[in-house]
């Protein structure tokens, strides 16, 4: 049994495919791989351009396999809790340089499994894993906990310590980036079980061999391959797993949440949304349709704090509208990922497709007025024999959006945006919380005192001024209400999320 194939890519590359799971530094068989593979011991693994299947990966036993990497995990942490800060932070730059050095495979083997496009995507994808990777690996030594010292006979101190083990289990949205973010975990003494989603695990399960080669040693990072209802629900409610991190739909994130309660786990839960969007009458309107854009049709609309809901002051209303479709025409064609000119790719999945063109439809029975887009792919994708069976989705705008309407409140995770005009700002702050969500939020104004008022009374874990889903590893990203539990991903927040701070009280009393 091979535990290897060799694909081909769209660009004519090809390269070796590991087909199984990542266990204490090596590709190694699963329990079920002496099995003949059938669709109840192995994960397809499709290509959303063209609909065909790529490759067949070895499925982990949701038993076996699952307990002897916890094992794996439990054993290298005792020492990798002691490895010097400076030794971890090597590491972190070492598998920074070889993620680097091999950019470019990394970003056409993600684009070819998750449809994204490899220049106006992936690419930043990567970018922002390099710059994670250096980012957590600058924070390694200098994490601190505090020191008081009350009077004479009293010292204080806290400690920030490891958690243990820490499953994380991965969206399909954005493979390596969420990956990334919660390698905070190992960066600060953890050992970490990671589990991609059925649909995009090739690009994680490549990048592994570079954790080996860069030093970590076994077990520190291993990576099962497996349904979530299966590897994913077996970390959840194991009793030695101390924390789950958990990047999906609020559905699942509830699921966790009450199946993880067998061991009172940590949790980071950062899930759905449904982002709003505000452009001011004194806004630079340029800029505002451009990231009015930006903010929702990168990724195919994929984006869990993609801002979907756009409220237009009434004044500026029509122009603003007007100057839309122009810039989504001229700037967001759809297509192959591989072709270079190409901005939009298609979704991740038959079922993802349906349900989007769903919406769209359910849309346009409310009473919604379609002006872009629609529920027919493009008629070049339909005339192209490699690409019609793709999951293609045009980006759709409707306007006339109110509370009664469908998308008004359920999250699409597709290229669909929504118009509503409103004329005071006291409106608009009650219409945009008017959310079950908390995720993203955005606003357009050259006026600073309005910026800053917006950011206080909107009820959202981040918000855009001037801009839309522009993150970066120093910023933490995460949600309130039904987006998340108040954990958040980036910057130094994510890494104290992976500690437990511990109080020390030293009697100095002779």
């Amino acid at each position: 049994m091979s535990l290897y194939k060799e694909i081909s890519l769209p660009s004519g590359k090809t390269y070796t495919q590991p087909i199984t799971s990542f266990i204490n530094n090596e590709y190694v068989a699963s329990s079920l791989s002496t099995q003949e593979l059938t669709s109840e011991n192995s994960i397809p693994v499709y290509n959303p351009a063209t609909g065909e299947k790529i490759v067949d990966l070895y499925e982990a036993c949701s038993e076996k396999d699952v307990n002897v990497t916890i094992q794996n995990a439990k054993k290298a942490y005792k020492s990798w809790k002691k490895v010097s800060q400076a030794e971890k932070r090597d590491c972190f730059l070492k598998l920074a340089t070889l993620v680097e050095e091999n950019k470019q495979i990394l970003m056409e083997v993600e684009s070819f499994n998750s449809g994204k496009p490899v220049l106006n995507n992936s690419k930043y994808d990567l970018e922002e894993v390099i710059e994670v990777l250096k980012y957590f690996a600058g924070w390694i030594d200098k994490l601190q906990g505090s020191t008081h010292i009350s009077d004479d006979d009293n010292m204080k101190l806290t400690y920030h310590q490891p958690l243990g083990i820490v499953g994380c289990i991965i969206p399909f949205n954005y493979p390596l980036t969420m990956m990334i973010n919660k390698f905070a975990s190992i960066a600060v003494g953890n050992c970490a079980i990671f589990k991609p989603a059925d649909q995009t695990p090739l690009s994680l399960l490549f990048f592994s061999k570079f954790v080996k080669e860069a030093g970590f040693p076994p077990g520190v990072f291993q990576v099962l391959i497996g349904k979530g209802s299966t590897v994913g629900d077996k970390l959840v409610t194991s009793t030695d797993i101390a924390k789950i991190a958990f990047t999906g739909s609020t559905a699942v994130g509830k699921m966790i949440q009450a199946r993880s309660a067998i061991n009172m786990k940590a949790l980071s839960l950062e899930c759905g949304g449904k982002s709003p969007m505000v452009i001011f009458d004194d806004c630079n309107l340029e800029k505002a349709i451009e990231w009015s854009c930006i903010g929702l049709f990168s990724n195919s609309g994929q984006i869990c704090s993609g801002t979907s809901k756009v409220y237009v002051q009434k004044g500026i209303y029509k122009k603003f509208l007007e100057g839309l479709l122009v810039h989504l025409k001229e700037n967001y064609p759809v297509g192959d990922p591989f072709d270079e000119n190409v901005v939009v790719g298609p979704v991740i999945s038959a079922k993802q497709y349906e349900k989007i063109i769903g919406y769209i439809e359910t849309s346009i029975k409310e009473g919604l007025t379609l002006v872009a887009g629609g529920v027919e792919k493009p008629s070049h994708i339909l005339s192209d024999d490699k690409l019609k069976n793709g999951f293609y989705v045009q980006p759709t705008i409707f306007t006339g959006l109110t509370e009664k309407h469908t998308i008004n409140k359920e999250e699409i995770f597709g290229p669909v945006m929504a118009l509503a005009e409103f004329e005071t700002y006291d409106e608009v702050i009650e219409k945009c919380n008017d959310n079950d969500y908390g995720l993203g939020s955005a606003c357009f104004t050259n006026n600073l005192q309005k910026a800053i008022k917006f950011s206080k009374d909107i009820e959202a874990g981040i918000v855009w001024i001037n801009s839309s889903n522009d993150t970066n590893s120093h910023t933490p990203f995460g949600g309130i209400k039904q987006s998340g539990n108040g954990s958040r991903d980036n910057g130094y927040y994510t890494l104290l999320n992976y500690t437990n701070v511990k109080g020390v009280h030293i009697n100095l009393e002779e």
